[in-house]
């Protein structure tokens, strides 16, 4: 069975990737372009497009900068 993460993200996981896919935080670290993160953000939040799996990908990255101290 697949595991609704895309869903998670429109609903309970929502806020944590808002703090991590901030589009100052992006900025500030310098690896993503912030305007195109959060356009992929807003289109998935939108129901308008599936971006789970890219964005998964940012939110991981995401979350090991802050672990590491990197942010």
């Amino acid at each position: 069975f697949a595991i609704p993460v895309g869903q998670w993200l429109r609903g309970p996981l929502r806020e944590w990737g808002e703090m991590l896919l901030n589009e100052t935080r992006l900025e500030q670290e310098g690896f993503f372009n912030p305007q195109v993160v959060r356009e992929t953000w807003q289109q998935h939040q939108g129901g308008r497009y599936d971006w789970t799996a890219r964005l998964w990908s940012l939110l991981m990255f995401q979350a090991w900068l802050e672990k590491e101290g990197r942010q």
